[in-house]
């Protein structure tokens, strides 16, 4: 009975972890399967393969925009400002309680 039960419990758990990745990997797998259509094909089957691999969205985002400065700016915009509250942090937690 005890094994039944850790079988059956299991196979619930396996079943909820492989529908949670399921629902997290697709949508990801279907904006970059997206990206490689043109706009004809994603209006005529948003779920179907590409018929051939398209960089032309690729081309247009690098050609017209900075991507790299607007995809690495926000990274090194919270080291400079987490610094001055990490060396107080530090500060303060090394001093002596008062008794």
């Amino acid at each position: 009975m005890k094994l039944v039960k850790k079988a059956s419990v299991r196979t619930i758990m396996y079943f909820f972890l492989i529908f949670t990745v399921v629902v997290s990997v697709f949508p990801i797998l279907w904006v970059i399967m997206s990206s490689f259509k043109t706009n004809g094909e994603i209006m005529s089957g948003p779920f179907v393969l590409p018929s051939q691999i398209n960089f032309d969205a690729y081309r247009y985002l690098f050609e017209n925009y900075d991507f790299l400065t607007y995809t690495l700016w926000p990274s090194t915009l919270p080291v400079p400002t987490s610094l001055p509250s990490t060396s107080s942090r530090a500060r303060f937690s090394s001093m002596p309680s008062s008794p």
